[in-house]
């Protein structure tokens, strides 16, 4: 006890912000489940050179025990800068394999012009007829007492490294130093992966001691909202607003309330609904906040809050007790405020103290402050109520699941739900559909021109419908498969003056037009499976300014799906793709009359 103090430290993890349907370079993906009960299985894998050189690769099959091939490239695949390859490996399952059997392969990629760089992929084959499911992610903490390594009570906010979080324990009194890594003797924390499956294996980007999570919001104590006047549906108003949750509205009463009226007033986590007034038969009676006034009786002491306004209504004494006749008797204990896009601030903004703290000297934010939206519109509110009616937050239908997951966070812009199938590990319908699988697609608001879910955002949604889903259902969310359009066009000007202008107006055009969010022609972006056919750019780019008329244009993917690569094909069949923009090429020409 002498080095540490007898209370809890927190670690900090903070994880890469991992996307979801981003390639991961150069082997995507990094981790292959399929399954079948006899013939040959294929893992499709993508190899893809982001440097600005030409890379040859040699392609190896490590670990395997089933006989295994690489199709189309063979043992070595060499790609241009930026260009992306394909490899099939095939794997043939053994004839008279009882359900069950298993197979892993690792598929290594190594550069003979240097032996540090290596990648692999691990390559899982199954003997069933559907995929399992994943088993969860479990992990052993461990500190070292002197002799051995002992087990470590944690509070693990980083659910096991699937999202950035505390990690709070209190130092056990045995403790002791170690040399490890031919680094001095020191103080040791050990983790060790027990059993699971990572939907991505997590990115740690650093750990950090002295940390703690906050808000945007200001604290309110005891605020007068004013005076009752004894009379029906009074409405009183905070001083700031919006209001969030859990708010403290207390009623100076002249009386203390019954012990029956007190225990119908007790809340979790407050036992003691009544603030005393010394020297007094006066005291402060905490109210309880109701969505509305309709299940409340003349002797219940309720309130009606509209959290956005920061209004605050009354009973009418048959529906919720009237607050006694009193001077400056109505208050809010403590209330909290703040919020909006305003709070979403980037890394190392956030270095001011407002207030001093002992032992603090500086402050700053390690990952960006995220999550503020404003207020509803009105407009969503209409479109969401119908909605909020037929599934009453419960899901059992298609629709069902795509509401839900948009109310699950306001980062869910669109969903769309596929029955019987598990996307995560089947995203390209290679394998028969399995009953009792439901996979929900979720894109995520953004006005990046290939908007991807983050995998802590997959996560929080997961959990969301886990929870007001289905019970047996086994629930997958993803984010969509994306196609990127490209255009090429010969485009005739009206004038050469301003012709740097125009072309940058077409290029701009054209990646408003392909927003898979916002684009399309009514400017609601585009419906899953939906690909612009050519004629829709034409009559777009000539409406640009100084655009006189188009004399060629050519877009890829081209409508003629035998010209298609296999990869695009497979995306294109399963009908879930969402288009967005790539690269276009605009040749301008200007010809006299």
């Amino acid at each position: 006890r002498s080095k540490f103090p007898n209370r809890p430290l927190s670690l900090f993890v903070c994880l890469a912000d991992l996307k979801y349907g981003e390639k991961f370079i150069p082997l995507s993906p990094p981790y292959s489940r399929q399954v079948a009960t006899t013939g040959i299985v294929t893992h499709p894998i993508w190899v893809t050179n982001d440097t600005d050189q030409s890379v040859t690769w040699q392609v190896e099959i490590w670990g395997n025990n089933w006989e295994t091939t690489i199709s189309e490239e063979g043992t070595s695949i060499t790609l241009a800068p930026g260009e992306t390859k394909s490899l099939k490996v095939q794997i043939t399952i053994p004839e008279d394999l009882n359900q069950e059997n298993r197979d892993i392969a690792f598929l290594r990629l190594s550069r003979p012009d240097t032996f540090a760089t290596i990648y692999t992929a691990t390559l899982e084959t199954f003997v069933a007829d559907q995929l399992p499911p994943r088993s969860p992610v479990r992990l052993s903490w461990q500190y070292w007492n002197g002799q051995a390594w002992s087990k470590l009570t944690v509070e693990d906010g980083s659910e096991n490294f699937t999202l950035s979080g505390l990690i709070k324990f209190l130092v056990p009194a045995d403790c002791q130093t170690k040399a490890e890594f031919d680094l001095s003797e020191r103080y040791w924390l050990r983790v060790q992966w027990e059993t699971g499956d990572y939907l991505i294996e997590p990115r740690i980007i650093n750990l950090a001691l002295n940390t703690t999570f906050a808000s945007q919001t200001i604290t309110i104590v005891k605020e007068i909202l004013g005076s009752s006047n004894g009379s029906e549906n009074q409405i009183f108003q905070t001083t700031r607003f919006p209001v969030l949750q859990n708010p403290q509205l207390e009623v100076r009463e002249p009386e203390k309330p019954s012990e029956l009226e007190l225990e119908r007033l007790k809340l979790p986590g407050n036992s003691n609904p009544i603030t005393p007034i010394p020297n007094s038969r006066e005291g402060w009676v905490q109210w309880q906040q109701v969505p509305d006034f309709y299940g409340s009786t003349s002797r219940d002491r309720h309130y009606v809050l509209d959290q956005l306004t920061g209004k605050i209504q009354f009973g009418n004494g048959r529906n919720g007790l009237i607050p006694p006749l009193g001077t400056g008797n109505l208050r809010i204990a403590r209330y909290q405020t703040g919020g909006g896009e305003a709070g979403n601030k980037p890394v190392d903004s956030i270095v001011q103290l407002k207030t001093t703290v002992p032992y603090i000297e500086k402050v700053t934010n390690l990952q960006a402050a995220v999550g503020g939206t404003e207020a509803e519109t009105l407009e969503s509110l209409r479109d969401r109520l119908p909605e909020t009616i037929r599934h009453r937050d419960r899901a059992v239908t298609l629709e069902d699941y795509e509401d839900l997951a948009k109310l699950a966070s306001p980062e869910v812009a669109r969903a769309k739900c596929v029955p019987l199938r598990n996307l995560v590990d089947d995203p390209l319908d290679l394998n028969p559909i399995t009953p009792g699988d439901v996979s929900i697609i979720i894109v995520s608001r953004s006005t990046e021109i290939k908007p991807l879910s983050s995998i802590g955002l997959l996560n929080r949604v997961q959990d969301y419908l886990e929870t007001y889903g289905i019970p047996t259902a086994n629930i997958a969310v993803v984010g969509p498969l994306y196609l990127s359009v490209s255009v090429t066009a010969d485009i005739a000007l009206t004038s050469l003056e301003g012709a740097s202008a125009v072309e940058g107006a077409v290029n701009q055009t054209l990646t408003r037009f392909l927003h898979p969010l916002t684009g399309g022609l009514d400017g609601k972006g585009w419906d899953f499976g939906r690909k612009p056919h050519n004629s829709d750019f034409y009559a777009l780019l000539e409406s640009v300014s100084g655009v006189d008329y188009i004399r060629s244009l050519k877009v890829d993917p081209p409508e003629d799906l035998e010209s298609l690569s296999e990869e695009v094909k497979q995306v294109m069949k399963t009908n879930r793709f969402l288009v967005y923009s790539g690269k276009h090429t605009v040749n301008l020409f200007f010809e006299k009359s």
